[in-house]
């Protein structure tokens, strides 16, 4: 998306964007299956957090769960500032262009789930990380720094691009990778993602 729009109408898409699947503290599995659907918001931490199973997985100590739910609910009044903020016109000027927007989002995004990452210890972490590749399915691909991680050439990013944005399912966030795109990578290449995406 680029270009310059009104405040409500990127208000509009900036809450889909950014507040999707945080209303929850406890996500049960109905929950948790619509977020596979749908997919996660920014790199997926702060709704992963949020799942009582993925919390339990993770072994957080008492402390730890307290507080990832103190930064749940201070990033949640954050997120309304900005909003406010954005709506007042405080923050960016109409006409907004579309990717300074976007650029906000994802500075909020990027900041909150870097604090969130501090509480965990490196085995934690490391385990949340498998969870948002699995999360985000096919998707994932589209990611730079997976991409990096993949050696993907030039050649296979274009063809991934393509066939994800061809293929209704492509851009879907499930667990699930379609055996379409799985076959666009080397053995070497899909070794490597599954050794990402840790166990299920």
């Amino acid at each position: 998306m680029s270009g310059t729009y009104g405040v409500n109408s990127l208000l509009l898409l900036t809450a889909v964007l950014c507040t999707s699947g945080f209303s929850q503290q406890n996500t049960s599995s109905e929950q948790r299956e619509l977020l596979e659907r749908r997919g996660p918001t920014g790199r997926g931490i702060s709704v992963l957090l949020r799942m009582s199973d993925v919390r339990a997985e993770l072994g957080l100590t008492p402390a730890q769960m307290l507080r990832v739910k103190q930064m749940l609910v201070e990033q949640s009044v954050r997120r309304r500032s900005l909003f406010q903020g954005l709506a007042a016109g405080s923050i960016l000027k109409e006409p907004v262009d579309a990717n300074e927007l976007r650029s906000w989002i994802d500075l909020f995004n990027q900041q909150s789930e870097e604090s969130l990452l501090s509480v965990l210890d490196q085995t934690q972490a490391q385990r949340v990380s498998q969870l948002q590749l699995q999360l985000h399915g096919d998707a994932v691909l589209t990611d730079p720094a997976v991409q990096r991680q993949l050696d993907l050439t030039l050649a296979q990013r274009r063809r991934l691009s393509l066939a994800l944005s061809r293929h209704s399912h492509g851009l879907r966030r499930s667990p699930q990778m379609s055996e379409h795109v799985l076959g666009l990578l080397t053995a070497n290449q899909r070794s490597k993602l599954e050794r990402l995406r840790g166990q299920p």
